[in-house]
């Protein structure tokens, strides 16, 4: 078995690690947020396929963890975390309870990002099926009756122009 400080110090670089992904995350999440007010296609793309990215990593880097607290008798995620933090009195460890309570900070504030994020996505969603909806013809008319009311979904539509 292998020694429980060697496993420590792993899990401490592997939360350090998330850390700084997270706060790449946290940038990228901002950057997404002015993308999609300016509804910047190509660069909601970019930001899109470096966030998956760096999801994936973290992705990895918790598998990793989740081994690392089951070989040290603790369950996986966050709760394992913490009952770690506890069972090895790291307490008082220089960097570990830090790194960990600066982490659960930091991602507070990109599931509340993200969640902004989301909102800009359903706003503009919307907006663009009512304008898919005028032009077919499924929603209200496209001219006043002084010129005649015409709907998408009559002959002389804007769908057969």
């Amino acid at each position: 078995m292998i020694d429980s400080t060697i496993l420590i110090n792993k899990l401490i670089d592997k939360i350090q690690n998330d850390l700084e992904l997270s706060k790449k995350l946290a940038i990228l999440l901002e950057e997404e947020r002015t993308a999609l007010e300016k509804r910047a296609i190509e660069q909601i793309e970019a930001i899109t396929e470096k966030k998956a990215n760096i999801i994936s990593a973290l992705n990895e880097n918790q598998n990793y963890r989740d081994n690392i607290q089951e070989q040290l008798g603790g369950p996986h995620g966050f709760s394992g975390l913490q009952y770690i933090l506890a069972k090895f009195k790291l307490q008082q460890h220089p960097t570990f309870k830090t790194i960990l309570q600066e982490l659960e900070q930091l991602l507070i504030k990109i599931k509340a990002m993200s969640t902004i994020n989301g909102k800009i996505i359903a706003i503009s969603h919307a907006q663009t099926l009512q304008v898919m909806d005028i032009i077919y013809g499924r929603e209200n008319t496209l001219y006043g009756e002084n010129a005649q009311v015409y709907s998408a979904g009559q002959s002389k539509t804007i769908v057969k122009a």
